[in-house]
Formats: C-alpha cells, sequence, structure tokens
C-alpha cells in the first residue's frame, strides 16, 4: 500500500512538472506573439507616416548620412523631416519641432531611397526588424517594404 502511494506520488511530481513546463513555454510563446504583433503595428503605423510625409513633399526627398547615421530628409510645407536610423532606433524629426520622435527601437536595418520612374518621383522604404524570439528565431520574419509616390504627382499615382 505505502509502495503504490509513492508511486503516485511520483507519478503525479512527473505529471505536474511537465504541465508547469508546457505551460511556461505556451506562456512565453503568447508573449513573444504580442510583442511582435505590437512590432508589426508600429511598424505600419511608422510607414503610414513616412509615406503621408513623402505624398506631401514639396521638393524632391534625398537619402544621406548625417553624423554617421543614415538620413533621408523629406522637405514639406512646413519645413523639412527628417527620418534617421540611429543604432537600432529609427527617429523622425519634424521641423521646425527640433525634437527627434522614437518610431521603432527593433530596427535591424533600414534604406530608404528614391527611385526616379518616368516623369514621378518613387520613394521605398525597405525595413527589418530584430526577431523578437528567443530560440533560433520564430515563424515571422519582420520585413516590410512601403512605398509612395513624391509631391503633388503621387496624388494620381496608382
Amino acid at each position: 500500500m505505502i509502495l503504490e502511494c509513492l508511486v503516485y506520488m511520483a507519478v503525479l511530481f512527473i505529471v505536474t512538472g511537465i504541465a508547469t513546463e508546457v505551460f511556461y513555454r505556451c506562456w512565453e510563446s503568447s508573449q513573444a506573439l504580442r510583442r511582435q504583433t505590437d512590432d508589426v503595428s508600429r511598424s505600419l503605423q511608422a510607414g503610414e507616416q513616412w509615406r503621408a510625409d513623402v505624398r506631401g513633399a514639396q521638393g524632391s526627398p534625398a537619402s544621406e548620412m548625417v553624423g554617421g547615421w543614415p538620413a533621408f530628409r523629406i522637405p514639406g510645407p512646413a519645413g523639412e523631416t527628417v527620418y534617421t536610423l540611429h543604432g537600432k532606433e529609427l527617429r523622425r524629426q519634424h521641423a521646425p519641432d527640433p525634437r527627434e520622435q522614437v518610431l521603432l527601437s527593433n530596427v535591424k536595418s533600414s534604406e530608404m531611397r528614391v527611385e526616379p520612374h518616368g516623369g514621378v518621383t518613387i520613394c521605398r522604404w525597405e525595413m527589418e526588424l530584430e526577431p523578437r524570439a528567443k530560440h533560433g528565431g520564430g515563424r515571422l520574419v519582420p520585413l516590410f517594404t512601403f512605398a509612395a509616390a513624391s509631391g503633388k504627382g503621387g496624388e494620381h499615382a496608382h
């Protein structure tokens, strides 16, 4: 009788241990999924802001290096908007406000460029975020491409 109780207790501890491990793995996966969806949402918001800035440009946007960091300048009616990548942070500064707004904080790579296409200037932004999964990445590869036509000609481009 005592031997049976010890066997049942051992089985109970093993099953409880396995259940606890499964619970915590599910919990971590759920948290990683939430962080990834937040990243996607913030990236789409940043992309839409960038596209609006490009469409409202009053001149030709330009890529350049500012203080050793890649920057994309967009001349606008109220002043210039500058997107810069500082380390892993994507920042936006909209004149006349001298403060920079951090749009994204886990950017692996970002490239904004101007591509002439016929009589229209097309701006393209390709961005990759750092993956959030701890163990060898997840199924979500956080790559984004945004495109917009610059200036008044962009209102009619499809």
